[in-house]
């Protein structure tokens, strides 16, 4: 399935390119008298078109999150000049690249400020200082520019929101994939837990009362019987220990370290790009602060792709001799006071149930960040 999206998505990037070079090469190889008849002008045009066509594929190849901002916005600053340059028609695909490789307000910045030079450009050519606009509105050629602007800033509005929406299904995919692992990981968890739960009722109870047992017969046996009990009260001990820890979570092929749940929690998620910085190394936790953590991630993880119109997220563990600490920073849209609603509250108590304390950091325009601290001895 994923190889099927990475050769669709492969195919319109080539698609794309194409539709700009056949729309561009004729006008600026076009014969006769023309801005382009000029050799200098020539090979002006077509530098412009070839960074054009570079800077959209590399855009493109992984729809701009891996690219700095202030990189991206030159790339296009680029590809908008060549189109109102060289060739209008660029900008129908331009446009609708936008939403693709840069935020949504970025992008809906980009293209207010398209239309603006579009609209200047063609009030520019009407002849306004004309006395009767009666008689402007009536000639023929006026008329025909009008509709042609008229007709471009549709289109470039259709093809800015055709972008908009093939941006909005790859964030939805992305969401759905990040629930997909939450509802897999929470049904694994109630059944490991349940399962649990009747060991420890079951099967540890009668375990239980074997041992007390077993204690009394040898306190109160001969010499003789002493040997045979001891062995049987050591072997029920180990039962019990074993039984702990599967109780507990905590034997290692039961569950995977707290670095890889990370790693396989962010593997399929697109947007945001997810950056996972681990301390080197880092002690053993207890099976509840490590479930702690990984549920502190998934669910700011989860607002991020949900909330944020982030491109970049941070996930720092560390620790000192104490405390260990998760951080999750995105560069999102932020917000001037963030609510402690149910996921928000959901983490804080989980936090405090291992002893531990969260808290959030956000302002307009400057990310979203939680910081959850564990004591290692924690619950």
């Amino acid at each position: 399935m994923q190889t099927s999206r990475i050769d669709a998505r492969f195919v319109l990037r080539v698609i794309s390119v194409a539709a700009m070079l056949v729309g561009a090469l004729p006008i600026v190889l076009a014969q006769g008298e023309s801005v382009w008849s000029g050799w200098f002008y020539r090979i002006t045009g077509l530098l412009l078109i070839t960074a054009t066509c570079t800077s959209f594929w590399f855009l493109t190849r992984a729809a701009g999150k891996h690219v700095h901002p202030v990189l991206a916005s030159a790339l296009v600053g680029v590809q908008l000049v060549t189109g109102l340059v060289v060739a209008v028609e660029l900008l129908f695909v331009i446009v609708f690249e936008l939403p693709l490789v840069m935020t949504r307000r970025r992008a809906g910045l980009w293209f207010a400020l398209l239309c603006a030079v579009v609209l200047a450009v063609y009030v520019a050519y009407l002849p306004l200082e004309a006395p009767d606009y009666h008689r402007l509105l009536a000639d023929p050629a006026t008329r025909a520019q009008l509709i042609d602007m008229s007709s471009t800033l549709v289109f470039l509005t259709f093809a800015f929101s055709a972008g908009l929406l093939l941006a909005s299904e790859g964030e939805l995919r992305a969401e759905l994939t990040a629930t997909q692992h939450q509802l897999s990981e929470n049904a694994r968890l109630q059944e490991r837990q349940e399962l649990s739960r009747e060991l420890h009722d079951s099967l540890g109870h009668h375990l239980t009362a074997l041992r007390t047992q077993l204690d009394l017969a040898l306190r109160h046996s001969d010499q003789a019987q002493n040997e045979w009990l001891a062995n049987a009260l050591v072997s029920v001990k180990r039962s019990l220990a074993e039984l702990r820890c599967v109780v507990d979570a905590r034997r290692p092929q039961d569950r995977l370290a707290l670095h890889e749940q990370l790693h396989n929690l962010v593997g399929s998620i697109v947007k945001p790009t997810v950056v996972i910085v681990l301390a080197d190394a880092f002690p053993a936790l207890s099976g509840t602060v490590e479930m702690t953590l990984f549920r502190i991630a998934q669910e700011s993880l989860t607002n991020a792709i949900k909330h944020a119109d982030a491109t970049t997220l941070n996930i720092n563990l560390d620790h000192d001799k104490a405390t260990v600490r998760l951080r999750i920073a995105d560069n999102g849209r932020g917000c001037e006071s963030p609510k402690w609603g149910m996921g928000l509250t959901g983490m804080r108590e989980r936090a405090e149930l291992c002893g531990g304390q969260l808290t959030i950091c956000s302002n307009p325009g400057q990310g979203f960040t939680v910081l959850a601290s564990i004591p290692l001895g924690g619950r």
